[in-house]
C-alpha cells in the first residue's frame, strides 16, 4: 500500500518544508535574557531612592551619590552625610551627581552648586565659576574624575574645570576654538569619558562629540577638527563611554543610533534604536560589562540589555508585583564587581544582578516528599 505523502503535489511539498523550516528556526532562535535582581532601598538604609552615581573605593567601600546626601555602604550598614548649612565643613547641597576618588583617598562629588571634597572627616566646598561671564555653574555639574596623572576634573555648564591645588579652587578650561569662539555650552550627564590611550577626555554636547587634549589643553569638535575625525558632527550626543577596546561609544540623538567609533582607524558602526520604543529614544546611560554586554537606560524611561554574543536586545522592565524585577527602568550608573555582579544606581534604589548566575538555586526534590 502506497503512503499518502507520495501523492503530494510539488507545491504542497514546498509548503510543508517551509512550515518545518519556520518551526525549527523559531525553536532554535535564542530568547531574550531574563534577569533576577536583588534590591536595596530606603527601607534598608539608603537616604533617598534616587541614586545618581556609584564608586567603589580602594578599601572596598561603596560610595553612593543620592539626591539626599552622600552614603557609604560596607555591605551591611549605611553611613550617610547630609546637608548642614550652618556648618561650612558639611555638604552645602543635598543633590549629588558624580563621584571619584583621588590619589590621596579623598572622595570628590559634584552637587547642584559645585564640587565637594571629603577627606572622610569633613567637606571642603568649591564653586565652578565661568572665567568670562562670572556665572556660577549650577544644576548641571554632572561629573568629576581623577585622571591617570592625578588631576581632578569636573564638568559644568562652562565645559571642564580643573582643580588647582595651589589656588585651592577650580579653574575653567574654556571650550574655545582657534577663532576665540565657544565650541559648545555644556556637557551632558554621563557624557564625560577619560581616554588614557590618547591622554584626553571625550565629551557629549549639544554640538556633537568633543575632545579635550590633556597635554595641549585644547578642545576639538566639528567646528575645529584638525585631525579630520569623522565622528565630529553638529548632532546632539549623550551619553558617551569608552569601551575596553579603545572605541568611543555614544548615542547620536539625530541619527537615532548607538555609534561605535574607532579614533585609531577613524571608522564607525551603528546600531539603530528606531523601533525600540513607541517614540524617539533619549539615552541617559550606557555601560559595557566585562563580557562586552551593553546595558542602556533612556529618559522615557526604558532599560535595555544587548548581549554581545548574539546581538539580541532585551528590555529590562520594572514590575511592582515582581520582587526580582529591576527596581526602576531608569538608572544612571552601574558598578561591576570582580565576580561579574552588577550594581545599578536607579531612581528607586540599588538593583543587584549577576548576569551569569542567579542569587538562588532550584533544587529538585525526590518524588514522594
Amino acid at each position: 500500500m502506497k503512503r499518502r505523502y507520495q501523492h503530494l503535489e510539488p507545491r504542497a511539498w514546498r509548503l510543508a518544508l517551509l512550515c518545518l523550516f519556520v518551526i525549527v528556526s523559531v525553536a532554535a532562535a535564542p530568547s531574550p535574557r531574563k534577569f533576577y535582581f536583588n534590591q536595596i532601598g530606603v527601607d534598608q538604609g539608603l537616604p533617598d531612592g534616587i541614586v545618581n552615581d556609584l564608586l567603589r573605593d580602594r578599601h572596598g567601600m561603596l560610595w553612593i551619590a543620592t539626591s539626599n546626601g552622600l552614603s557609604c555602604f560596607d555591605g551591611i550598614h549605611f553611613k550617610t552625610w547630609k546637608v548642614d548649612l550652618a556648618n561650612h565643613q558639611a555638604l552645602q547641597n543635598p543633590v549629588l551627581q558624580g563621584l571619584c576618588e583621588d590619589v590621596a583617598g579623598n572622595i570628590w562629588c559634584t552637587t547642584e552648586v559645585g564640587v565637594s571634597r571629603f577627606d572622610r572627616h569633613r567637606f571642603q566646598n568649591y564653586s565652578l565659576i565661568d572665567a568670562e561671564t562670572g556665572e556660577r555653574s549650577v544644576l548641571y555639574n554632572w561629573a568629576v574624575m581623577c585622571t591617570h596623572k592625578g588631576e581632578i576634573v569636573a564638568s559644568g555648564t562652562g565645559g571642564l574645570f580643573f582643580f588647582d591645588a595651589q589656588r585651592d579652587s577650580f579653574v575653567q578650561a574654556i571650550p574655545k576654538g582657534p577663532d576665540g569662539k565657544r565650541l559648545f555650552r555644556g556637557i551632558h550627564k554621563n557624557s564625560m569619558a577619560l581616554d588614557t590611550l590618547r591622554n584626553g577626555i571625550w565629551m557629549g554636547t549639544d554640538k556633537g562629540i568633543a575632545y579635550f587634549d590633556l597635554a595641549t589643553r585644547q578642545y576639538t569638535n566639528y567646528k575645529h577638527n584638525p585631525l579630520g575625525w569623522k565622528a565630529f558632527a553638529d548632532h546632539r550626543i549623550h551619553p558617551v563611554v569608552m569601551d575596553r577596546h579603545g572605541h568611543i561609544v555614544y548615542h547620536d540623538v539625530d541619527l537615532d543610533a548607538i555609534v561605535t567609533w574607532s579614533p585609531e582607524h577613524n571608522d564607525s558602526s551603528h546600531i539603530s534604536t528606531v523601533g525600540w520604543a513607541s517614540r524617539k529614544q533619549w539615552f541617559a546611560s550606557l555601560y559595557f560589562d566585562a563580557r562586552d554586554n551593553m546595558w542602556m537606560s533612556t529618559w522615557m524611561p526604558h532599560a535595555y540589555f544587548r548581549e554581545a554574543s548574539t546581538g539580541i536586545v532585551s528590555e529590562l522592565q520594572h514590575n511592582d508585583r515582581d520582587r526580582y524585577a529591576i527596581s526602576s527602568s531608569f538608572y544612571h550608573d552601574i558598578e561591576e564587581e570582580a565576580d561579574g555582579t552588577l550594581i545599578f544606581a536607579t531612581s528607586n534604589g540599588l538593583s543587584i544582578v549577576n548576569p551569569e548566575r542567579a542569587f538562588f538555586s532550584v533544587i529538585e526534590l525526590p518524588e514522594g516528599i
